[in-house]
């Protein structure tokens, strides 16, 4: 770890003290972005399964030919991919909230939200 007789480290030093409240604001709202977009990855993901599983019901995916069984091959994977992001998102957020729940807990006493 670097001491700071850096002066550049000092004048950082110095302005995140003038702004703590700004930038803890700020730290705090993006950890929060990573829970908004996992739960916007999560909505998309059951939109695409529930539009799939309705074409398919309805007959406009017929799974007996090659367009039925590619629409729905495509939908399938879209939904693997949103549900691996969704889960890589989520843990990210799970991992930054634990790490950073002191000072939620701060930031919270202190009214600023």
């Amino acid at each position: 770890m670097e001491t700071l007789e850096d002066p550049l480290l000092k004048e950082i030093m110095a302005r995140f003290k003038e702004n703590s409240r700004a930038v803890t604001k700020d730290l705090l709202s993006g950890i929060g972005m990573f829970d908004m977009a996992s739960r916007l990855i999560l909505y998309i993901a059951i939109l695409i399964a529930t539009y799939t599983l309705v074409f398919v019901w309805i007959g406009y995916y017929q799974v007996g030919y090659l367009y039925g069984q590619l629409g729905t091959a495509v939908s399938f994977a879209a939904i693997v991919m949103l549900g691996i992001m969704w889960l890589r998102f989520r843990r990210r957020y799970s991992a930054l909230k634990l790490k950073y729940a002191s000072l939620f807990e701060l930031f919270d006493k202190l009214g600023a939200n």
